[in-house]
C-alpha cells in the first residue's frame, strides 16, 4: 500500500515537470526525454515562463518554443556523463529593461507604467524593441551585438506612432550616421562663421 502511494506521489511530481516540455504536444506524441525536461526546466528557472522543448535524432537536435511561438535553437555538447546545453543566440527577459525605463521616466518627471512584450524574446543584434508607456508614448530600445543598449523615450503619442514605423537595423545605422554627419557639418559652419567675424573686425575697428 505504501509503495502504491509513493508511486502516485512521484507521478504527480513528475507530471508537473513533464508539462514543461509537453505543452503544445499532441496526445499521440511520445513522452518528453530527460534532455527535453532538463532544457525546459532550465529555461523556466531562468525566465519564469513555461517552454516546450523538442529534440530529434540520435545526436539530438533540440528546439525550445517560447509562449509567443518563437523557436530557440539549442546547442548540445556531450560531456561524457550528460548533455550540456545552451540557447544559440541572444535571448533576454525584458524585466531589467522595464525597471530601467521606469527609473528614467521618474527622473524625467513623467512616472508611469512600462510594458515590453513579450516578456521573453530572442534578439538579432541591432534589433529595436518597442516598449509601451502607460500614457500613450513609446520607448525604443536597441540591443547591440556586444550587449550594450541604447534607449529613446518618446512621450508624445503622435510622435511615438510616427517613430514606431519599422526600420531595418541597416537603415537605422544609416540614419544615425547621416545625423552625425549633419551635426558635424553644422559645427564646421559655426567655426567658419566665427573665423569670418574675427577677420572682418567689429564695427568701428580702425583696421
Amino acid at each position: 500500500m505504501l509503495r502504491t502511494q509513493l508511486v502516485r506521489v512521484w507521478a504527480v511530481i513528475l507530471g508537473g515537470a513533464i508539462c514543461l516540455a509537453a505543452c503544445g504536444r499532441s496526445s499521440s506524441a511520445p513522452p518528453p526525454t530527460p534532455v527535453e525536461l532538463a532544457i525546459s526546466h532550465g529555461l523556466l528557472e531562468r525566465f519564469g515562463v513555461a517552454v516546450g522543448t523538442t529534440c530529434t535524432g540520435l545526436y539530438p537536435a533540440c528546439v525550445a518554443q517560447l509562449p509567443d511561438g518563437t523557436e530557440l535553437p539549442i546547442d548540445l555538447r556531450w560531456t561524457g556523463a550528460a548533455w550540456d546545453w545552451r540557447v544559440r543566440g541572444r535571448v533576454i527577459s525584458t524585466d531589467a529593461i522595464e525597471r530601467y525605463l521606469r527609473e528614467e521616466l521618474t527622473d524625467l518627471g513623467a512616472s508611469q507604467g512600462v510594458r515590453c512584450a513579450p516578456h521573453v524574446r530572442a534578439l538579432v543584434a541591432g534589433e529595436r524593441i518597442a516598449c509601451w508607456l502607460e500614457r500613450g508614448g513609446t520607448a525604443f530600445v536597441t540591443v547591440r551585438a556586444d550587449g550594450a543598449t541604447s534607449m529613446e523615450i518618446v512621450l508624445d503619442p503622435a510622435a511615438a506612432a510616427a517613430r514606431s514605423e519599422l526600420v531595418p537595423p541597416e537603415r537605422e545605422r544609416e540614419l544615425e550616421q547621416t545625423s552625425r554627419a549633419l551635426a558635424h557639418m553644422a559645427d564646421d559652419e559655426e567655426d567658419d562663421e566665427g573665423l569670418a567675424t574675427t577677420d572682418a573686425g567689429a564695427p568701428g575697428d580702425p583696421r
